[in-house]
């Protein structure tokens, strides 16, 4: 969400991932692979977050809290916490 992640969905070369909910945009030399993932959980690991994670990508944040960054929600998963489950969506 904002400027700047709409600056990366719109920039030249953009790829962007195929997940309905936790969809991601990327520019650069690992983009294609980033954003070829398309798991039934973004959060797993063989999705983008771990890739990201494996390829040592920075966590750029402004003016927020490391809290709304999706990345914690690869960390809830990875640590299977009680208040994360999973749901089926059909459409």
């Amino acid at each position: 969400m904002g400027n700047l992640a709409e600056a990366i969905r719109t920039a030249s070369g953009a790829h962007f991932g195929a997940h309905p909910i936790q969809s991601v945009a990327a520019i650069g030399r690992h983009a294609a692979a980033i954003c070829s993932r398309d798991t039934e959980s973004a959060y797993g690991i063989d999705g983008p977050f771990h890739l990201m994670l494996t390829l040592q990508a920075k966590l750029l944040l402004f003016g927020v809290s490391l809290q709304p960054a999706s990345l914690i929600h690869y960390a809830e998963e990875r640590c299977n916490v009680p208040y994360r489950y999973w749901k089926t969506f059909t459409g």
